[in-house]
Order: C-alpha cells, then structure tokens, then sequence
C-alpha cells in the first residue's frame, strides 16, 4: 500500500497482504504497448490513421515475393499466429490486409479490437457503416475497446453541435456485443437526452469505464451512469464536475444494496471537482458502494477544501483496500491513515 503525501518527502505505508487484481483485460496490453486506436475519420478509415508515419521506413525489405511453392506449404494457423504478434500495430495490419484474401479476415478482427470515434464526422461514418456494410457489422463483433474523443477540428464548434456521443447506444449498442471497455475523453458533456443514461445498459459486457474531463448534470446522472454496466470491473472518473449541488438525501440503503453487488474492484479518482467529489464520497459512504474495490488511486488538490471527502471515502473503502495510492496536495501526514486499519 502506498499513500502520497505531498507536504513530505517521506511515504507513509502499511503492510498488509495484498489481493491480486488483473484489471481491465481488454485494455491492458494495448497500454503496454502503446498501439494508436483504429480510427474513423470523415468518409473512411485511414491506413495511416493511427500515425505510424514513417516508422518502417528503414525496416528491412524483402526483395521480391517467396515462391509460390513454399507459401502454399505455410500453414494457415501459423500465418494467424505470426499476425497475432501485429495485433497493437495498425500500419503493419493494414499491410497485412492487403497481401491476400487469406490474411485479410484476420487482420481485419485485429483492426477493429480496437475503435476510435474522433469527431462527429467520425460518428456518421461509423454509423452510415454499420447500417449499409453487412461486412462492417460483423467485424464490429470483435471490438473489445471503444473510445470517443473530441477531434481538434470541432474545438471551435458550441457543444451543441459537438454533442453526438447521446446517440451511440441506441446506434452501436447491438453492434458492439463484445464490448469491454468503454471510454469517453473530453466528450461527455450536457446538454444530453435522457435516453442516453437509459440506453447504456446496451453495452453489457463492459468491465472498464473511463471518463475524463466530463461533465454531468447532476450526480444522480453520473450514479446511473455507473450503475448501468452490471459487469464494471474498473472505474476511472478524471477531471470531472457536475453543474447540479442537488442533496442526496433520497439515496436509501436498499439501493446501496443493489450497488454493492457489484464487482468494481478497481477505482481512480483524480482531480475531480470539490461538488462532484463530495457527493461522491457522501454516496460512497452512505449506501456502501463500491465495497469491493481493492485498488484506490486517489488524487486532488485543495486539501482544504476536499479533507472530508477524502476521509469519508478512505473511511467508505479502506477495509477492502490492498492497494492505495493517494496524493492530496497540502493534506497533513497521517491524517487519512486511521480510517485504513481495517485493511
């Protein structure tokens, strides 16, 4: 356990046996090995989309093609196995594709594990696609990590016009079976119909959540927002504020019972706003939510002003902690550490 005290050179830290947690499988070695998210542009997908201008540029090139005596000996197992080792290298998939009608199924899966939604030209290309391309549908299968960003190009645009993520349950949701992890960065934001908090539960297999840079409404968004994927494993919420200060006073014990069956056993809480991490925290603690997490990285600033919330959320979490990381700028050393003795 590791708890971060910024006031201090030294860490404080409290040995206990630690519970294994494999995180987000679906996810983790794409982070390992750094691969750019296929990504939908205007009109199509780019072979270059994901940036790798240039880097084989040096790489070793053969000469010309082996014979076809020896190519039609290769097994079509191990040619799969040799594209698997490509797996987080969209250039090298897309040449791949390219080579023959052989190699072209299986990179194609590789290619689509991973999708990313830039803009809203991205949004209506992916969308014309999975209502016209019978072919696309069924690549969609294989998605395992979906993110929606916001393109640099609509910046200049009002929120408004930049507000196309309330639709995707209802577009994807059917088209992406195999989801897992699911990201929104800089992208979720009011104003939002309804139907989107209601429609999410449409991607059932997530076990990873991210938001980051986000803003709800209220909390009691954010909290259907959470309770919404029965199978979350991991939780990060980074950057966050929500425009509602409304009480939480209906929020009743039997509701924390349904959250707490659930399996989040992995939170991050960095930077969020003073109105949002207090609700939150007053959640955690109040309804037992998220009793199961074994993993807490926590971070913000303002120790002043966020020191209850910390301690109610160390208070709500630290039985079941076997990995904490906490940073709190100008929050006094040992402060937090009583309310983890049950840990």
């Amino acid at each position: 356990m590791r708890c971060l005290d910024d006031t201090s050179p030294l860490s404080s830290s409290i040995d206990i046996v630690t519970v294994p947690n494999m995180g987000c499988q679906a996810c983790t070695p794409m982070r390992h090995s750094r691969r750019p998210w296929h990504k939908f542009v205007s009109g199509s997908y780019s072979p270059d989309a994901d940036g790798d201008h240039g880097r084989r540029a040096h790489a070793p090139v053969v000469p010309r093609s082996l014979p076809r005596a020896t190519t039609d000996r290769i097994p079509q197992e191990l040619v799969e196995r040799i594209i698997d080792c490509l797996a987080w290298h969209s250039s090298s998939l897309y040449r791949c594709a390219l080579v023959c009608r052989a190699w072209y199924h299986h990179s194609q899966t590789l290619l689509y594990s991973c999708v990313e939604i830039g803009s809203r030209a991205g949004y209506h290309t992916i969308a014309d696609l999975v209502s016209k391309s019978p072919r696309t549908k069924q690549y969609l299968k294989y998605t395992r990590l979906l993110s929606i960003t916001t393109a640099r190009e609509d910046w200049s645009r009002s929120q408004a016009q930049r507000n196309y993520f309330p639709a995707l349950p209802l577009v994807l949701g059917s088209a992406l079976p195999n989801l897992q992890c699911l990201g929104f960065y800089d992208s979720l934001y009011p104003p939002y119909h309804s139907s989107f908090i209601s429609l999410l539960p449409t991607f059932s297999g997530v076990i990873h959540l991210t938001l980051y840079r986000f803003e709800v409404c209220s909390f009691m968004d954010l909290r259907h927002i959470v309770c919404s994927f029965p199978k979350l494993r991991v939780l990060e919420l980074m950057n966050g504020n929500v425009t509602s200060t409304r009480s939480l006073a209906n929020i009743t014990t039997a509701r924390g019972k349904e959250i707490k069956s659930r399996r989040i056993g992995k939170l991050t809480l960095r930077d969020l706003e003073s109105p949002l991490l207090s609700q939150l925290a007053n959640w955690l603690l109040v309804t037992n939510a998220c009793a199961g997490v074994t993993e807490l990285a926590l971070t913000c600033e303002n120790a002043g002003d966020n020191r209850l919330s910390v301690e109610m959320i160390l208070r709500a979490l630290g039985p079941s902690l076997a990995d904490l990381v906490c940073s709190v700028s100008h929050f006094r050393r040992g402060a937090c550490t009583s309310h983890l003795s049950g840990a």
